[in-house]
């Protein structure tokens, strides 16, 4: 009776230490993937805000040339009133 008790628990321990093992290993993986998924977030976080800054960037840029463009339409505007006053005066005088 004794020796199968002990044989019993024996063999319950040997179970329960493959289990443990088991988590371990599982444990370990879960680690390791806690471990790639952090890198994975720093990387597109990276990513992120250098798309963030460049995007700051071409709005920066897009409204530097829309001024520039407000500019050049002042310009062309007062050459065309120009170039009107002297096709005027040219008929004036023609």
């Amino acid at each position: 009776m004794r020796l199968a008790l002990i044989q019993s628990l024996e063999s319950e321990l040997s179970t329960l230490r493959q289990d443990l093992s088991e988590q371990y290993k599982l444990q370990s993986h879960n680690a390791q993937r806690l471990l790639s998924l952090t890198d994975q977030l720093r990387d597109a976080e990276e990513r992120g805000r250098e798309e963030r800054e460049e995007l700051r960037s071409l709005r920066h840029e897009v409204e530097g040339l829309r001024e520039k463009q407000r500019g050049f339409r002042d310009i062309v505007a007062d050459k065309e009133k120009q170039l009107l006053v002297s096709d005027d005066r040219i008929q004036v005088e023609s």
